[in-house]
């Protein structure tokens, strides 16, 4: 539980951070998807192999998790990008699926190189996709961190200082040279390849390469999850993410009302924060119901306050799923429902400090049904 609240907040704090502080918040929400998920299960992430066939290909198509391009399509704003990492931390953002899908990664070190050229600026746009599109080189030597730079002009019998200074420039966005310096003529020099030359100047920002490492055995141990035991991994993905953005009465009626929902979204000429939030969340539940699982309605009786539970084979949603309903309230709910259930809506709403529109929600949503 309290994993889930401070993945929570990791969720809400990403939507104001970039570069190297949104790197380190994404690790964070990974970190607490992963520990639930081992609560759940009582199976150890760090057991899963980084080879396993099935969960590297969810990074490249949706075979493995039993759906066709063609029914996920329809279920994603931009149907374009098919690949079955929705939800995945660092790797379920629109930009980071069209990444995936042109490159198609094969192995972990690819997964590595992906992250970068997601968490970079100037390092995929126009730069390294270019590179590989037109088979100028492998994605094996396109630069997506740091450690790319200087590893390569080493490689080439650049003077390990030169190669620091250079990495250092480029990392930073200031291009090759320092000042009074002449390290493109050192580069040259050494025959340092022109695509090399020009990938290093349009980069603005270049992430380390420690985060990506980390951010891909965190987002491929979670795919294994997301394949082998879907139900753990939905559960704790709607967790960390659900707090004031599960849109219940959309959500809970099923495939259709989300499907209607993401059509409504699509169709708008400028999607907010709000509304791209809004159909991650309903595109991840749909893939969910794609794949043959389904969420329960909120129960009175045995809803948690924050946390999804997996009853029946299904997943139940907690009472911080209701409209307007704060996290602090749904635990006090649940904590005096515990000392004994409700007998009546007056009883919920004394009890339960809940206001009178909360009440009506509830009711709406078919929640007080024999009270």
């Amino acid at each position: 539980l309290v994993a889930a609240l401070i993945g929570v907040l990791i969720g809400i704090l990403t939507l104001r951070m970039s570069g190297d502080y949104f790197v380190i918040v994404t690790l964070g929400i990974g970190e607490a998807i992963r520990i639930i998920i081992q609560n759940l299960t009582g199976i150890n992430p760090q057991s899963i192999p980084f080879n396993d066939a099935w969960a590297l290909s969810v990074f490249c198509s949706a075979d493995a998790l039993g759906i066709t391009p063609s029914k996920l399509a329809d279920v994603i704003v931009n149907g374009k990008v098919t690949v079955g990492t929705l939800g995945l931390p660092g790797y379920g953002t629109p930009f980071a699926r069209g990444v995936l899908e042109d490159v198609q990664p094969k192995n972990f070190s690819e997964l590595v190189k992906v992250s970068g050229f997601c968490n970079g600026t100037g390092v995929w746009a126009d730069n390294a996709r270019d590179l590989i599109k037109n088979d100028t080189v492998k994605i094996e030597e396109v630069i997506s961190t740091r450690e790319d730079v200087i590893n390569y002009l080493i490689h080439h019998g650049v003077e390990s200082l030169t190669s620091f200074t250079v990495m250092e420039n480029v990392r930073k966005g200031k291009g090759i040279e320092s000042k009074r310096s002449n390290h493109l003529a050192e580069l040259e020099a050494a025959h340092v390849p022109q695509w090399f030359i020009d990938s290093c100047l349009k980069i603005r920002y270049l992430p380390p390469k420690a985060p990506s490492v980390f951010s891909a055995m965190t987002a491929l141990r979670i795919a294994w999850f997301k394949v082998y035991q879907p139900l753990a991994y939905y559960a704790a993905y709607f967790t960390v993410y659900a707090g004031g953005a599960f849109n219940a009465t959309v959500i809970l009626n099923g495939l259709a009302s989300q499907k209607q929902e993401l059509a409504r979204i699509a169709a708008l000429k400028h999607l907010t924060a709000v509304d791209k939030d809004n159909a991650t969340m309903i595109e991840v539940a749909a893939e969910m119901y794609l794949r043959g699982m389904e969420f329960l309605p909120i129960s009175l009786e045995k809803s948690e306050a924050t946390a999804f539970k997996i009853e029946d084979g299904k997943l139940l949603p907690p009472f911080n799923c209701i409209p307007a309903l704060g996290n602090a309230a749904a635990g006090e709910i649940v904590k005096v429902r515990n000392e004994h259930l409700f007998t009546s809506k007056a009883d919920l709403k004394k009890r339960g400090k809940v206001s009178q529109s909360i009440i009506d929600t509830m009711e709406y949503m078919g929640i007080l049904k024999g009270l």
